[in-house]
């Protein structure tokens, strides 16, 4: 997810004094990250809403079928998608 620049997070986050210091930098780091990244596309943001609002219970078929998607073909793009 970082590429070549895990190896610089990684030399900072051992440089750190203590959990407390190396949390800052990881989560600035994720956010720069983030914010680089191209949004994702909206059948894995209805996806993603749809399973946050059930808790993670609602069936793959039920979930594909509101998506109007095959459930053992292309259910979604999560495989495919990767926000860097």
């Amino acid at each position: 997810m970082l590429g070549r620049r895990a190896a610089e997070l990684e030399e900072r986050l051992d440089g750190a004094d203590g959990w407390e210091a190396r949390f800052p930098l990881l989560d600035r780091a994720l956010g720069r990250r983030l914010a680089a990244a191209a949004p994702p596309p909206a059948d894995v943001e209805r996806a993603w809403a749809r399973l946050q609002a059930t808790g993670g219970t609602v069936r793959i078929g039920a979930l594909a079928a509101e998506l109007g998607c095959d459930p053992e073909g292309n259910l979604w793009s999560f495989g495919t998608y990767s926000p860097a």
